[in-house]
């Protein structure tokens, strides 16, 4: 299941900062696809989900780095999000920052990710858990012991 090269107690220690985002590796279309932070939210397609963190108070906007891209690349609160979208459902990859390219997860992408985590607060009654395939996601179901105390 995961993912890049992470420690047991560097895992532990991500997951227990996050309530809502959830490590979740790639599904292998790319042979050095990084792992990410990944929320979904059953709020519409991708235009709906910003439209909801505009009326939170959030600044979004594309991301220039993006423009002419087909990606979903915006700034919301400041901060690099990817989304996509079914009709329904809504899933935001943290990118943080910067673009972190195919690097491994750090500790600052989820100490940022964590602190971002107050956008999604007020919609969390949206949250579909998890947001990915579940063998491919770090969640309190897959991974219990990441979540127990010692």
């Amino acid at each position: 299941m995961i993912l890049g090269p992470y420690k047991t107690a560097q895992l532990r220690s991500w997951v227990r900062k996050l309530r809502y985002f959830r490590i979740c590796g790639s599904f292998g279309a790319h042979f050095d696809e990084p792992d990410s932070l990944r929320v979904a939210l059953q709020v519409g397609p991708v235009e709906e989900a910003l439209e909801q963190f505009r009326r939170l108070g959030a600044e979004v906007v594309p991301d220039a780095d993006a423009a002419g891209s087909s990606l979903r690349v915006v700034r919301v609160g400041g901060k690099l999000v990817y989304a996509s979208s079914s009709p329904e459902v809504t899933v935001l990859h943290f990118i943080g920052s910067e673009p972190r390219g195919w690097s491994p997860l750090t500790t600052r992408q989820v100490d940022e990710a964590a602190a971002w985590e107050k956008w999604i607060e007020p919609l969390a009654g949206k949250l579909i858990d998890p947001p990915y395939f579940a063998e491919l996601c770090v969640t309190p179901a897959t991974r219990p012991d990441l979540w127990r105390e010692r």
